[in-house]
């Protein structure tokens, strides 16, 4: 009786514990509205500079397959924010849409599949950096 007891209960705590650290992806970008962006030949200049920096990280040897899908995954972000900029769609929304675009297309990619669950929203802060206009001192 005692084992089941502690074994309903260590489930129930699983179950809980994993449905409550699930985010969506509009949690994982969050509110890009208020930043101020790069122009765009330095978003131009940083998305290629984002890209090399994939490019290079696929070239490891010995790269996993969950690695190499995580790589691809942030690529094609970065292509499709790329694009999306290039006919004028804000930033903010670029991203936002075109991250939930990679996590959509992702289990059926071959080249995507093995994508861990919510590792390429460690990378969304990195790129939103890298997008960000940095402030001049003295203006």
């Amino acid at each position: 009786m005692a084992s089941t007891v502690f074994f309903t209960l260590l489930f129930s705590a699983l179950f809980c514990t994993s449905a409550f650290s699930q985010t969506s992806p509009q949690q994982d970008v969050g509110d890009l509205s208020a930043i101020v962006w790069k122009h765009t030949l330095q978003l131009n200049q940083s998305l290629a500079q984002e890209r090399d920096r994939m490019d290079v990280a696929l070239t490891q040897p010995d790269l996993t397959d969950a690695d190499r899908s995580l790589y691809l995954s942030y690529k094609r972000l970065v292509n499709y924010v790329e694009a999306d900029i290039l006919v004028s769609k804000p930033v903010n929304e670029a991203i936002a849409t075109n991250y939930e675009k990679v996590l959509t297309e992702a289990p059926n990619d071959p080249d995507l599949k093995f994508l861990p669950d919510g590792v390429l929203a460690t990378y969304l802060p990195g790129l939103i950096e890298a997008l960000t206009e940095v402030p001049v001192a003295g203006q």
